[in-house]
């Protein structure tokens, strides 16, 4: 399942890009979870590709990996994740939960 493109025909830059982030997100619905079978939590924004550099530096985001919260913020979808992003403060960290191959991680991320 490590397949680069797996999620190429999915994204369109207007629905999918997370500018913020540098990535390309896709909402976790019944299209994708195929695709993600090990997925323990069965909502979120999987990464589905890096689009170049983000407004925040620190740890960093791979493709296949599942975005939950953003600041203890519950992601159900795209636009949810952009909401959580936008209403933080310029100043304030990103602590993200991310599972990445069946488990759960927080990821930190400061702004430049």
């Amino acid at each position: 399942m490590d397949d680069p493109q797996r999620f190429a025909d999915m994204v369109t830059e207007q629905q999918n890009l997370i500018a913020k982030l540098g990535v390309m997100g896709l909402t976790v619905n019944a299209q994708v979870q195929p695709l993600l079978p090990e997925l323990r939590i069965a909502t979120g924004v999987v990464i589905a590709a890096r689009t170049g550099d983000g407004d925040y530096w620190g740890d960093d985001l791979q493709q296949g990996d599942v975005i939950h919260s953003v600041n203890g913020k519950t992601v159900t979808d795209v636009s949810s994740l952009l909401a959580a992003i936008d209403a933080l403060p310029a100043t304030t960290p990103l602590v993200l939960q991310v599972e990445r191959g069946g488990t759960l991680n927080y990821l930190v991320m400061e702004r430049d």
